[in-house]
């Protein structure tokens, strides 16, 4: 078994350059056979990822939810089995497939395990490969102030929360045509993002389905108790809630938006999504292969 591990050297501002080291050590250690390879430039860990197809059996991207997205977006249709190993500020694919974000040693682990998972993605305008999430209005600001603040929450989100900027989408779902008036409406495909952020807990990646979220317009007593469950993880229970299955979905915003799609920041005028159900390949926490 071969692992190509791409390695994106600015994660975390170059923090993580001697953790790779150490890491790159225990694969020795343990006997692991390897390719190690490092990014210079934004594209190259998915060109990377195509050029190691033909010699490894495992694409390991080690860097935050840009890396992953570049190795996935290259290699999603492909025989191949992934890994991540999360250098990342945010590391919301990693957490929402690993439930939680593994340690090294948890990685090192299932790298030398047999046990593999078959993880549902969707296919986004014929063009994009979506693993977690798609995010419009208030989780495309999350993001964005994020960035601007240095990798911040703390300074991210009491901002926010003060503001609420609703914007007019028209979604075409399981044949029906919904329209919303919303600051906060997602396709999720796992139940925590945005650092942990638990959205819909029965989200899953292996069900086949993603999930459409949108929070109707109410007032701002009903929006404070809206972020009061979500910080508690139950957002699904409030009566202003959507939480759709879906197969395919459009959304479209009534002028060109922002969204927050698996930890990139892309405009949408509109947003189709196709799911492919347990399309990727992913080494996983069981003792079975899938």
């Amino acid at each position: 078994m071969m692992i190509g591990v791409i390695f994106n050297p600015i994660s975390r501002m170059g923090a993580s350059t001697q953790r790779m080291k150490e890491f790159l050590k225990k694969m020795d250690e343990a006997g692991l056979e390897y390719v190690y390879r490092e990014t210079q430039k934004s594209g190259d860990a998915g060109n990377i990822a195509l050029e190691l197809l033909d010699t490894c059996d495992i694409i390991m991207p080690a860097g935050g939810d840009g890396t992953v997205y570049e190795v996935v977006n290259s290699v999603w249709e492909k025989d191949v089995t992934l890994a991540i190993l999360p250098y990342g500020s945010g590391n919301d694919v990693a957490r929402g497939l690993y439930n939680g974000v593994p340690t090294d040693d948890q990685v090192l682990e299932l790298l030398k395990s047999n046990s593999t998972m078959k993880v549902d993605c969707g296919l986004v305008n014929d063009q994009y490969v979506l693993t977690l999430l798609g995010s419009f209005g208030f989780g495309a600001a999350m993001l964005e102030k994020y960035l601007q603040n240095g990798g911040s929450y703390a300074r991210t989100i009491p901002g926010l929360m003060l503001r609420c900027i609703t914007k007019k989408y028209t979604v075409k779902i399981n044949g029906e045509v919904k329209n919303y008036d919303t600051e906060f409406i997602s396709v999720m495909n796992a139940p925590a993002v945005g650092g942990g952020i638990t959205v819909y807990k029965n989200s899953t990646m292996t069900d086949g389905k993603m999930e459409l979220v949108a929070i109707n317009k109410k007032t701002r007593i009903r929006r404070l108790r809206n972020f009061i469950a979500l910080g508690l993880g139950r957002l699904e229970t409030q009566p202003n809630i959507d939480i759709i299955p879906f197969d395919e979905c459009t959304i479209i915003p009534e002028t060109i938006a922002l969204c927050n799609f698996d930890g990139e920041l892309i405009r949408f005028e509109q947003f189709h999504i196709k799911v492919y159900p347990g399309k990727l390949t992913f080494k996983a926490f069981n003792n079975k292969e899938n």
